[in-house]
């Protein structure tokens, strides 16, 4: 697992196998074991943010080309769920496209899921 200190919470390490769409990732994150431990959960719109390096997202050629902070980094493709429902009569909920940071609703993407929870 990742213990991120900036936010207080632990992360998992690994995103899940596949893709899926936001029921299945709410049904993986419920059943997710990691060190016999349960209490994982999709991360808020607002815990994505957080995991953003805000100096990679400058219009600097020195600058990282991908928007994610250390550890998180790792990961240079696909989108990760958001747990946040997007307010409108269409529904969905948020995602993050990890090549450019960029947050958006994402009904009818298949993502990945980082889960999440508070650090013990």
């Amino acid at each position: 697992t990742i213990h991120d200190l900036i936010s207080g919470l632990e992360w998992s390490a690994s995103l899940s196998p596949t893709e899926m769409n936001y029921e299945a990732a709410l049904s993986y994150v419920d059943r997710l074991r990691i060190g016999g431990s349960r209490g994982w959960r999709l991360p808020t719109k607002e815990e994505l943010k957080g995991i953003i390096d805000q100096k990679a997202l400058v219009n600097d050629p020195e600058a990282s080309p991908f928007p994610l902070r250390e550890p998180f980094n790792a990961q240079r493709f696909g989108f990760l769920h958001s747990g946040t429902l997007v307010d409108h009569p269409t529904g969905g909920n948020f995602i993050m496209n990890v090549r450019n940071g960029h947050i958006f609703n994402g009904e009818g993407h298949d993502c990945y899921v980082r889960a999440v929870r508070p650090l013990s």
